[in-house]
């Protein structure tokens, strides 16, 4: 975790730098000069298209898996209400239990130990899911910044094809600049990627820490009901 900290700052640190030197936003190849690119540059240019294409492909996926990781929350803060209405229930057991036999307390008591454990454990769970939508968050800004930097490879390519064409159009087309908006947003495809790596250790943690407290309440449930 301390290296990914480390990692993440430096990285901050160099997007700040880079955003310092205020690098311009490059102009955007005339599509009219692409009609006079060889062949071998079309090609080039349609695989990186392509490439641009299968990148928004994968911003959809990750914008639905995020919102599937919000319906997940919602579902256990739900679950978290039915432990609480269970608990409630086995509360008001015990104190009709007490009106009744030794043995009948003592199963009302283990039940409302039982409700409770369940109540904590399910609360809990609401703080895993939450972390699992950081973590999809966390990979959708990722996909998003990958898009990003394949839309700047995209033009790249466009302006190195039409580079060298003798056409007024071309003069405006500046491939350093185009070059330098791809190296800046490779540094925001790091600094994403260190956000996610991030978020899935948390995740990671989380789940363990929720296994080793409350796992033995799955296993209780499970035999309870065979």
């Amino acid at each position: 975790m301390a290296r990914i900290t480390l990692l993440f700052v430096l990285l901050s640190w160099l997007a700040a730098c880079q955003t310092s030197t205020g690098v311009p936003h490059p102009v955007a190849v005339d599509q009219a000069l692409l009609d006079d690119v060889s062949e071998s540059a079309r090609a080039e240019i349609d695989s990186a298209r392509r490439a641009r294409d299968s990148a928004s492909d994968a911003v959809a996926v990750a914008e639905r898996d995020f919102e599937a990781a919000k319906q997940r929350v919602a579902l256990a803060k739900s679950d978290v209400e039915v432990a609480r209405s269970k608990a409630d229930r086995a509360r008001e057991a015990v104190n009709l239990a007490r009106k009744g036999t030794d043995q009948d307390l003592e199963q009302a008591n283990h039940n409302l130990e039982q409700a409770q454990r369940e109540f904590e454990a399910a609360r809990g769970l609401v703080a895993v899911r939450e972390k699992e939508v950081a973590l999809a968050r966390a990979r959708m800004e990722l996909e998003k910044e990958r898009h990003e930097l394949a839309e700047a490879q995209l033009e790249l390519v466009k302006a190195r094809a039409v580079e060298g064409i003798e056409r007024p159009a071309a003069d405006a087309v500046d491939v350093a600049a185009h070059a330098a908006a791809v190296r800046e947003q490779e540094t925001q495809v790091r600094l994403a990627e260190v956000k996610k790596d991030a978020a899935e250790r948390e995740v990671q943690v989380a789940t363990e820490r929720h296994e080793q407290e409350f796992g033995a309440i799955k296993e209780e449930a499970r035999d309870e009901r065979r």
